[in-house]
């Protein structure tokens, strides 16, 4: 994928023929692109955990009813 910037030889040696800036700029992009789609992610997770615990019904402790509570209320 690199092959315009560092070429390795048959004998597993790296040379860096490119811009080193380059090579920087591409780490750096994909640090933030890991860092803001970890965020949407976790983002997406909680929704869906705090959708999840308003509708699921357990625990039917409740005394004098047989309905269960939300997990939620819990």
């Amino acid at each position: 994928m690199l092959m315009g910037i560092c070429q390795l030889s048959k004998e597993g040696e790296l040379s860096l023929d490119g811009d080193f800036r380059v090579l920087y700029s591409v780490m750096m992009f994909i640090r933030i692109l890991l860092t803001a789609l970890s965020a949407h992610f976790n983002t997406v997770a909680t929704l869906i955990c705090t959708r999840y615990c308003s509708v699921r019904r357990q625990f039917s402790t409740q005394q004098g009813t047989k309905e269960e509570r939300k997990v939620i209320d819990y």
